[in-house]
């Protein structure tokens, strides 16, 4: 009988310290919930900005041909001048370690950048390309970017702290 009784407080005592401890980390908990949930909207909310900036962005370069045309050269032009640089360092960096060798140093630390370089030059080119599909096929765009702005919204109301404090009320 007397171990029944010392085994029974222990338990007692145990169970009552967990809940003594869930219930001083509840409030650290909802403060975590917070902050995560602060981020998530945060995110949610510049991708939403952005998506809807594309959006009207999309359609004013599709009322103007004059905008897409600059928007087009420049790039083309930033793209060439990329390449060039991507294509210029491995051609001329040898002729110029040849020609001093103090460059040699210069010349191998430049070199291995020519592959980033290309890497930004097919980014600008990809841009582009989805620039004139999205202008070839601007109803499907606009579709597709009205789709993933109501996604957005979606996962914006679903954790917005209004609903949240809405459901606690």
């Amino acid at each position: 009988m007397e171990f029944f009784n010392q085994s029974f407080w222990q338990g007692f005592a145990a169970s009552l310290a967990v809940v003594i401890v869930v219930a001083l980390l509840s409030p650290i908990r909802d403060r975590i919930l917070d902050y995560w949930n602060k981020r998530r909207l945060k995110k949610h909310n510049q991708r939403l900005n952005m998506l809807k900036w594309e959006k009207e962005h999309l359609e004013k370069v599709k009322k103007s041909s004059v905008a897409l045309s600059r928007a087009v050269y420049a790039d083309i032009f930033w793209l060439l001048f990329i390449l060039s640089l991507g294509l210029g360092l491995p051609i001329l960096g040898p002729v110029v370690s040849s020609m001093n060798p103090l460059f040699i140093p210069i010349v191998k630390i430049l070199t291995p950048l020519s592959v980033p370089i290309w890497v930004v030059a097919l980014a600008i080119a990809f841009q582009n390309i989805k620039k004139f599909s999205n202008l070839n096929n601007y109803s499907k765009a606009i579709e597709n970017l009205d789709s993933k702005i109501e996604g957005v919204e979606n996962k914006i109301e679903a954790i917005s702290p209004n609903k949240q404090k809405q459901t606690d009320a």
